[in-house]
């Protein structure tokens, strides 16, 4: 039923656009417009510190990196640094909040062994990262550490605010699903948009982003991959194959039409091939092979019809796509092609510098701390000598390369007891809790797979989603 504030709220917002119109201010108007109705969307689904959070990174997360550009193009860099850590803030205050209402007894305390192992993995992965932190205090890179906390220990305190808290339930988790598909369809639209129709403006944030010199605009203005709001094409790749996760479960539980289902499949894998990120690639073919294998709903003759469809329609738009985008077909091939190069000069040559961090390694079995891997380290050149690289790309490399053989021992101390408690949850629990616990775990298993190549769960607006998913594994074993 339609609530009378929501009505007023409508006609307030048609006023504003009315009043930018007028004065010639559409876009700044837009941009307010388009806050307001993310603040209204945000206070109709919090609860607690923990809604707040989720609900929060969920709008936030996508267009954090398109905020901190367009203030940087309106010279307010202040502003855009600050930007970068107000995801921290929101994730410190609501664990704060929650610590403060709630005894550490009660906070930490488990309900059955499947619940003590999640947490126990959980916990595990979280020491990993202090013991890093200490190591990097103690050879005196502060900066990196402060930088290593900022991108793996902030976001799992998602785990611990989610779990414990009282208000999360299925229904939330529902709405959540819904309201991350909704926010991944406005992202892919954006996409496709500045992609085909105003390339010129992406390209001109996108090099205030990238920083990089303006003599680039040329260069950036003809990239090929798609980046969307996120302004990087492998995070971007990532956001897409999770959004297709998310579509796929909503699919096999029956809580969208096949028609939208078609229609969302179809917009989230052209946006997912157009970001030509192998990684992301392989984040959604992992997922959804393991998401189908584990979930207990299969899909219909009538969804079958509509997925055979959905593949015809990626199909032929590709088959258009080079008359819009000329070379378009020809970088695609590229690309696919690299997949099986394991020569020097392809993605794979990433094995030589991953020998050479191993190497230098061995003369520190402990790592050389928390957030030393995580940076281009041309601005630390004594540490570009110690790895011999100035990237460390591979996500089990940068394990090993900061907290050495403690990191490797704990890191896969935390998957085997994930992944074995959270096939337990799905082989013991009902249909509805089964099929979100396979959910979660093909997610997991999409990180592990892009992990190989890149940094997944260092990206800044997108390792919460999977510890938000987490979470919500652990809180529904608690229900």
């Amino acid at each position: 039923m339609v609530k009378i504030k929501d009505i007023l709220f409508c006609f307030f917002c048609i006023l504003l656009a009315c009043i930018g119109i007028f004065f010639d201010i559409e876009i700044n108007m837009l941009i307010f417009i388009v806050i307001i109705i993310f603040v209204n969307m945000l206070v109709n689904h919090t609860k607690d510190t923990a809604t707040f959070a989720i609900f929060f990174l969920t709008i936030y997360l996508p267009f954090y990196a398109l905020l901190r550009a367009f203030l940087q193009l309106k010279g307010i860099e202040t502003l855009s640094f600050y930007v970068n850590y107000i995801r921290d803030f929101v994730v410190i205050v609501c664990f704060l909040i929650f610590l403060i209402k709630q005894s550490n007894q009660k906070i930490m305390t488990t309900r059955n062994r499947i619940d003590k192992n999640l947490m126990f993995g959980i916990n595990l992965l979280l020491v990993n990262y202090i013991v890093g932190f200490v190591i990097s205090l103690a050879n005196g890179y502060m900066l990196l550490a402060i930088k290593g906390v900022h991108l793996n220990i902030i976001p799992i305190l998602l785990v611990y605010i989610i779990c414990n808290s009282t208000y999360i339930n299925e229904k939330v988790i529902a709405k959540f699903i819904k309201s991350s598909i909704f926010i991944g369809l406005i992202v892919s639209v954006v996409g496709i948009f500045f992609y085909l129709i105003k390339p010129g403006i992406f390209g001109q944030l996108l090099l205030i982003f990238s920083q990089q010199d303006e003599s680039n605009y040329l260069q950036v203005l003809n990239y090929s991959r798609m980046v969307s709001t996120f302004l990087s094409p492998n995070v971007f790749g990532s956001y897409m194959a999770i959004s297709l996760l998310l579509t796929i479960h909503q699919a096999l539980t029956n809580k969208i039409r096949n028609i939208v289902a078609m229609g969302l499949l179809v917009l989230f894998s052209v946006c997912l091939i157009l970001s030509f990120s192998r990684g992301a690639w392989a984040f959604a073919i992992g997922g959804i092979f393991l998401l189908l294998v584990l979930s207990r709903n299969k899909f219909s003759k009538r969804q079958v019809e509509f997925a055979m469809l959905s593949l015809v329609a990626i199909i032929l738009i590709f088959l258009v796509m080079p008359f819009v985008n000329r070379g378009l077909d020809e970088y695609l091939l590229s690309r696919l092609k690299s997949i099986f190069d394991f020569s020097n000069e392809s993605s794979y040559g990433r094995s030589d510098n991953w020998m050479e961090v191993l190497k230098a390694v061995s003369n520190n079995i402990f790592g050389l701390g928390l957030g030393i891997a995580s940076i281009n380290l041309s601005y630390y050149p004594e540490l570009a000598q110690k790895l011999g690289v100035n990237v460390v790309d591979g996500y089990y490399i940068k394990i090993i390369a900061e907290t050495g053989i403690i990191g490797l021992v704990l890191f896969s101390g935390f998957l085997i007891l994930m992944f074995h408690s959270l096939f337990q949850l799905i082989v013991k629990s009902s249909d509805e809790k089964s099929s979100f616990y396979a959910l979660t775990t093909a997610i997991l298993f999409g990180f592990l797979m892009q992990s190989f190549g890149s940094n997944t769960f260092d990206y800044v607006n997108i390792s919460p989603f999977l510890w938000i998913y987490i979470g919500f594994a652990l809180r529904l074993n608690r229900i």
